[in-house]
């Protein structure tokens, strides 16, 4: 009867693994998910089979310590095999689960031995059965902080969790390790509390971390951009600028200024001249598409990049503009200068001010 209860604890904790796994990884299923499942199932059978076979010729502990690494081995080369997922996606799944699940185990040992009115490996099981119904009380809250730390963009985050959670998970292992040669069983079960509260608080401040880095990001992008015409700013351009030099791609960039944006301001006041840039922009951004930039650089300045080859077509269009949309003022015009890099200059603030010149230049023909 020992070895059914020990089992029937490595069945459960086998159980716990593979539905937190499918929990995160169905939607990312290679086969049909029925396949799937049937697969994991008699993959686990063999699984527990060997597991079974070891209990019966070594110590719990020393088969626990020894079959731990085998194991995670085994499932993570499995979960890779049968989900389009990320290697290190797998890896904190799998390890995240499997540092609760061999927690667990050491807890219902170490209690179990402290147990001596009923048979040690019924001890284990029930101990090991409450610890997991107790657990999935608390089990939503940390797997959503878990699953929005997978969901993160940030490579980082993922690489960082991955080595974060693979070192916990050694720990644990060692840990076992350790408490079957030294210690008492009850400064066992304190600790591996104290550990899973560990465990537990470290995904917290990842995650924390996480969210952190994202409003950072948020903040850093907002300051990149015009609250009026929501397009990207004068910083924003100069840094763009700097980065397409630096790559050697050959661009090109319009300088373009509002045709006496001023009397707008003054005849009509600066309600409607902010109405008038936000719909002038609105019409920039129609021309230009998803292959140009647009920057305000100033009141009624802006500036567009753009590769060489777009550049006579983008031009055209732009001098087309002969009126503005959902605004009743008429469209007084905008100049526009031309700069080309390499051709013109390889430097930022001189291709600006070229392109400004032939601005000023086509703005006094124009008068």
């Amino acid at each position: 009867m020992s070895l059914i209860y020990l089992m029937i604890v490595v069945i459960q904790a086998t159980v716990a693994n593979i539905a937190f796994a499918m929990y995160h990884l169905k939607n990312k299923a290679r086969y049909p998910m029925n396949f799937v499942v049937v697969l994991l199932t008699l993959s686990s059978a063999l699984i527990i089979t060997g597991v079974f076979y070891a209990l019966e010729t070594m110590e719990v502990s020393t088969s626990f310590y020894l079959l731990a690494p085998f194991i995670t081995l085994i499932f993570i080369f499995l979960y890779l095999a049968l989900f389009n997922s990320d290697t290190r996606e797998v890896i904190n799944i799998y390890t995240f689960a499997g540092i609760y699940t061999f927690s667990f185990i050491i807890i219902s040992v170490e209690t179990a031995e402290l147990i001596k009115s009923i048979d040690f490996y019924l001890a284990i099981l029930i101990i090991h059965t409450i610890m997991y119904l107790f657990a999935a009380i608390f089990a939503k809250k940390v797997n959503r902080y878990f699953k929005a730390l997978l969901l993160s963009e940030e490579n980082t985050t993922i690489h960082n969790m991955m080595w974060l959670l693979v070192a916990l998970f050694g720990v644990t292992i060692c840990l076992n390790v350790i408490f079957s040669r030294v210690g008492t069983s009850v400064s066992h079960v304190i600790l591996m509390f104290i550990w899973i509260a560990a465990v537990t608080l470290s995904i917290n401040i990842l995650n924390h971390i996480k969210n952190a880095n994202i409003q950072q990001r948020l903040l850093l992008s907002l300051m990149r951009y015009d609250t009026l015409t929501n397009t990207l700013n004068r910083d924003a351009l100069f840094d763009d600028l700097q980065e397409l030099v630096e790559r050697k791609e050959s661009f090109a960039i319009f300088a373009i200024d509002l045709d006496d944006f001023k009397s707008v301001n003054d005849d009509f006041g600066h309600e409607t001249g902010d109405t008038y840039l936000v719909n002038f922009v609105k019409q920039l951004k129609e021309i230009i598409g998803v292959d140009s930039q647009l920057y305000r650089r100033s009141g009624d300045e802006f500036i567009i990049t753009t590769n060489i080859k777009n550049a006579p077509y983008l031009l055209t269009r732009l001098r087309n503009i002969k009126k503005l949309d959902n605004i009743n003022t008429e469209f007084l015009g905008a100049s526009i200068g031309v700069a080309k890099y390499p051709e013109d200059s390889e430097n930022v603030k001189e291709l600006l001010h070229i392109a400004d010149l032939d601005m000023y230049q086509n703005k006094k023909r124009i008068k």
